[in-house]
């Protein structure tokens, strides 16, 4: 059984974060901005058409996830209903998101292109990809729906030299499409992601991550190592993660 809001808010107090990411406040904030990106796009689109200066934001990587590309959606209006009473309470990339007002803005643009012209999102994505050895999908946000992880799909299968990670919450979206049409592509790394008190439905057995605060990691877990491209070195951490395994995150 989950357990409830006040009791993720109490387990998760003790690890600094003093107040909930995921209220109605910041939903407003993060739609506002979605909706300006939709109506700023738009107006481009009239203007000059579809060219060049409508870009997907892509990262080249940060502290956490080294020199790996990513690209990121806006946390909350992508991800499940089920986050609210769960990651929603210390979720990293609300606070960053909510801090920097440039990183809500390219999120929003990201979500809204996804949206708007999929097409062009998804070429742009599949250029810097292509030319990496690593791709992370969704630092921040999630999976939105089936029809993007279709699209996900198809750019991991148009892009056989790259390995691709994804952390998720859209249990339902990855494993209907499992059921659907088998196992995931061999360079695609799906990981479940769980939270205290939400165990993934994972019928599939796939790896799966979870959070631990002061109590400390279970002894059967494996532990993140703290920077995506060191493990990708080792081939060690969640981009080896195997069936049946746990990678266990300190909250932060």
């Amino acid at each position: 059984m989950n357990t409830t809001y006040s009791e993720h808010y109490k387990a998760t107090k003790a690890t600094n974060h003093t107040k909930a990411y995921w209220t109605v406040s910041n939903m407003k904030k993060a739609g506002s901005a979605y909706i300006d990106a939709i109506r700023t796009i738009r107006e481009q689109i009239k203007t000059d058409g579809i060219g060049t200066a409508l870009r997907v934001s892509v990262s080249p990587g940060n502290v956490k996830t080294g020199a790996i590309p990513s690209v990121s959606l806006l946390p909350g209006v992508t991800c499940p209903a089920a986050c609210k009473e769960t990651c929603g309470v210390a979720c990293y990339a609300w606070k960053i998101a909510l801090l920097r007002s440039n990183v809500m803005r390219s999120y929003a643009r990201n979500t809204a292109l996804a949206t708007l012209l999929p097409d062009l999102y998804w070429k742009q994505v599949k250029e810097t990809a292509y030319m990496s050895r690593w791709f992370r999908f969704h630092v921040a946000g999630d999976i939105p729906n089936a029809k993007y992880f279709n699209r996900m799909i198809e750019t991991v299968r148009s892009c056989p030299g790259t390995t691709f990670l994804c952390f998720t919450k859209r249990y339902n979206v990855v494993n209907d499409w499992i059921r659907k049409n088998g196992d995931l592509p061999s360079n695609l790394k799906i990981l479940f992601s769980g939270w205290i008190g939400l165990k993934p439905d994972n019928p599939y057995n796939l790896p799966e991550t979870t959070v631990y605060g002061s109590e400390g990691p279970k002894e059967d877990w494996l532990l993140c190592g703290g920077n995506c491209s060191e493990c990708c070195c080792r081939g060690t951490g969640c981009w080896k993660a195997e069936k049946g395994e746990t990678i266990a995150f300190k909250i932060h």
